[in-house]
């Protein structure tokens, strides 16, 4: 759950939040935990191309993906155990 908390509030920062919430925040975690199958080396598994985002904008314009993606999130099926951020990384 923390998780996703995390990266609901990067999507949509709380209005003090200062700096690129998606650069600072979900890119990173992008790269680091999800690209590698879902966009990386043109690789998009279930359709999923988080390579592809480049700002809170190309999350947010695409209401679909970023459902599915609370949703997996907060269900728990992604990421993958051998994926998962640390817990103290939020």
């Amino acid at each position: 759950m923390t998780f996703c908390w995390s990266f609901v509030n990067a999507v949509e920062p709380p209005s003090d939040a200062k700096g690129d919430s998606f650069t600072d925040v979900l890119l990173p975690i992008f790269t680091q935990h999800c690209v590698k199958c879902h966009g990386k080396n043109e690789s998009a598994e279930a359709d999923v191309d988080l390579f592809a985002l480049k700002s809170s904008l190309d999350l947010t314009s695409r209401a679909e993906l970023l459902d599915d993606l609370i949703t997996a999130i907060d269900s728990g099926s992604m990421p993958p155990e051998n994926e998962r951020p640390p817990r103290n990384k939020f």
